[in-house]
């Protein structure tokens, strides 16, 4: 899509429609697409962001119907975050806020559980960490693990698109846990080639950490 284009369609939704709904508005992609912009090196693009999502919040206080406590909380979570003004988010993290937003709205996701309680254990979420990665990555649920697993890989690779991103994964130590996996029995085809997906991601945006990650030396050994 092209937030230029689209960012403002929606916020004047959002500023001159009085009666707007704030569920209907998620459902149409509106609050995924409007989160994203957080991450952006347009200064421009992030303030209306910010605009659009300080109105959203407002709304959804607002709101006494069912159904949007769960977005509430994820809005809330994310402004709590925020230490200055117009700041630029980590892309993984305006990321993962834009992608649980669907799977917040659905109590039956196969995913609602893990996303439900994420907000709910804390006042906001951590810019410098990675969403829920031991949780999912680590899931023990026999019925769901590859689905969480490769959800979790999925998001990581179109996640990383700066230093910003990378410094969160270094942090992790998520470099050397895919590293090992992708070498092991644990991974099948789909998970392998997501991890590999993620590293490749991670070497464009991120080339002096490579040698001390032991990048080289694994790629060596294959």
């Amino acid at each position: 899509y092209d937030p230029a284009f689209l960012l403002p369609l929606f916020a004047h939704g959002l500023f001159f429609h009085q009666s707007l709904d704030p569920r209907n508005f998620a459902l149409s992609g509106g609050l995924s697409l409007m989160l994203l912009p957080l991450a952006s090196t347009d200064a421009d693009m992030r303030r209306l962001a910010y605009r659009m999502t300080a109105r959203y919040l407002t709304l959804l206080q607002n709101d006494e119907s069912e159904g949007v406590v769960e977005l509430l909380q994820l809005v809330t979570s994310l402004k709590n975050s925020i230490v200055e003004t117009n700041q630029q988010i980590p892309l993984l993290i305006a990321t993962f806020a834009s992608e649980i937003v669907p799977i917040l709205m659905k109590p039956e996701h196969w995913l609602y559980k893990h996303a439900n309680e994420f907000l709910l254990c804390r006042a906001f979420i951590d810019l410098n960490d990675v969403p829920m990665f031991y949780v999912l990555f680590n899931s023990g649920d026999e019925d769901t693990y590859r689905r969480e697993r490769s959800w979790l890989l999925q998001l990581l690779s179109r996640g990383i698109g700066s230093s910003l991103d990378s410094s969160l994964l270094r942090r992790r130590h998520v470099v050397p846990i895919l590293l090992s996996f992708a070498d092991s029995p644990l991974a099948d085809l789909r998970t392998r080639s997501l991890a590999l997906e993620v590293l490749r991601n991670f070497i464009k945006v991120s080339p002096s950490h490579v040698d001390n990650l032991g990048i080289p030396l694994w790629l060596k050994g294959r």
